[in-house]
């Protein structure tokens, strides 16, 4: 990535297509929530990822635990929507390596499943919990 390149308009066009693709697939929610201020945490998200969403280029670009996953021994719930940025494909493959791993995609959602289909994911939740309750 060139120095300002993330603030070229053709790189916000490419944002903008991309979070309503794979973030919040709901218009007015979306425009809602990119216009919400909150500082610290765009800083401290910039810090750690970087200023490109396409690509890792903060301290986290470098960081990766998968080979660890086998040590966690508690159950853990691995939820993506159907059209997430952390694509189903990968949340199932780190489910499988979690000894406890349970992995669950929510149709007709993005990342934002909170905000596209709250009912789904409450059940999901809810389902895990008593699983292991």
């Amino acid at each position: 990535k060139a120095v300002g390149a993330t603030d070229a308009l053709v790189y916000q066009e490419a944002l903008a297509l991309y979070y309503s693709r794979h973030v919040l697939r709901r218009p007015k929610k979306l425009k809602a929530m990119l216009a919400r201020k909150n500082p610290r945490g765009a800083a401290i998200y910039q810090h750690m990822w970087g200023s490109s969403e396409f690509s890792a280029t903060g301290t986290l670009a470098d960081f990766d635990q998968t080979h660890r996953l086998q040590d966690v021994h508690c159950p853990t719930l691995i939820v993506c929507g159907e059209h997430d940025e952390a694509t189903p494909k990968t949340g199932a493959r780190y489910a499988k390596r979690l000894p406890q791993g349970v992995f669950h995609e929510i149709p007709d959602a993005s990342h934002a499943i909170w905000e596209e289909q709250p009912h789904r994911l409450k059940r999901v939740i809810n389902q895990f919990i008593q699983r292991w309750d």
